[in-house]
């Protein structure tokens, strides 16, 4: 079917309608292509190519709207395959000097809850063996003379703003699977990595929580945080609350659990070896006051209800060398 064309006006348009009904459902429109031996023949719905000045046509899918009942479902799929791979779904702009987007966005509420989106991989049957759900994967392309593109994953502004969960899935048999935020490495400098909560005007601010899992019947898991290593010097640790205008600053607390049938855990606080220089101090300092009382150091041992208490030691460290006889001083003034 081909309607004329036109010298001056618009073209003629071509509808394929079905027919309506009064107290039925409307009539179908089915296009279908020929079975063939080899393969089915294609389908193709496109817009003609523009001309030099002006714009392509649009390409809309959508289905009808309704009063009181639901709207119909936009449908896109491939076929089945039994043995071989099944067909795949691009959706793709096209090449320009500026190219264009790709959105997916979901129909808004008056009333409920607005609708989501949801991005599944392809499942494995229940029979399979050795195999895996598909991947999900979200990325930038990888350019040699350009930045790369971010992804930015962030809830919209409201009353409270939703969630960012990250998690991975549980394991019946196996380990479960592995969270790993990193960035790219860098003949220069390294991109960092900040985790931080959020600011409030009249309330407390966010915490910011890292906790290992627990264990019903080994060892819980480690939390480690450790600088990086470099051929001049290894980065530094931090720890510290903020400081503070009108009131105290925070307290920095670090301390092993507590045990009912065990011995709980120890606190070391060590500085590392040197092989050819002199190895690193510990220092602890209370802080200085402007007008009121310095602070104060308690160095206390714990106490035992049927046994002898902890002890307090101080001692200063011993020297093999040759040309040195003498240990480290201990001096308390």
């Amino acid at each position: 079917a081909r309607v004329g064309d036109s010298g001056s006006g618009a073209g003629g348009a071509l509808t394929l309608m079905a027919g309506s009904a009064t107290n039925s459902r409307g009539g179908d429109l089915s296009m279908r292509s020929g079975a063939g031996d080899l393969s089915s023949g294609t389908i193709s719905i496109a817009s003609v190519d523009a001309t030099l000045l002006g714009d392509s046509g649009d390409l809309l899918l959508q289905t009808g709207a309704g009063v009181h009942g639901q709207s119909g479902a936009v449908g896109v799929t491939t076929g089945s395959v039994s043995e071989g791979s099944s067909g795949s779904v691009v959706v793709q702009t096209g090449h320009a000097q500026r190219a264009g987007n790709v959105e997916l966005v979901v129909g808004g509420s008056h009333s409920g809850v607005s609708g989501a989106v949801t991005v599944t991989s392809g499942h494995q049957a229940p029979d399979s063996v050795g195999s895996t759900t598909g991947l999900v994967a979200i990325a930038t392309p990888s350019s040699e003379n350009v930045d790369s593109g971010g992804i930015e994953v962030k809830t919209g502004d409201g009353a409270t703003s939703g969630q960012i969960a990250l998690r991975t899935g549980s394991s019946s048999a196996r380990v479960s699977g592995s969270i790993v935020i990193s960035t790219g490495a860098s003949q220069t400098n390294a991109g960092d990595i900040t985790m931080e909560s959020g600011h409030s005007v009249a309330s407390s601010g966010g915490s910011v929580s890292i906790a290992a899992g627990s264990s019903a019947s080994q060892q819980g898991g480690n939390v480690a945080i450790q600088s990086g290593s470099g051929h001049e010097s290894s980065g530094s640790v931090l720890l510290a609350s903020a400081d503070a205008i009108a009131t105290s600053s925070g307290n920095v607390v670090v301390q092993s659990g507590t045990t009912t049938q065990a011995s709980s855990g120890s606190l070391k606080i060590a500085s590392g070896s040197s092989a050819s220089a002199n190895g690193g101090d510990v220092t602890v300092t209370a802080g200085n006051s402007g007008a009121g009382i310095g602070g104060s150091i308690a160095l206390s041992a714990g106490s035992s209800s049927t046994e002898a208490g902890g002890s307090v030691r101080i001692q200063s460290g011993a020297s093999s060398s040759t040309r040195a006889t003498n240990a480290g001083d201990v001096a308390i003034t």
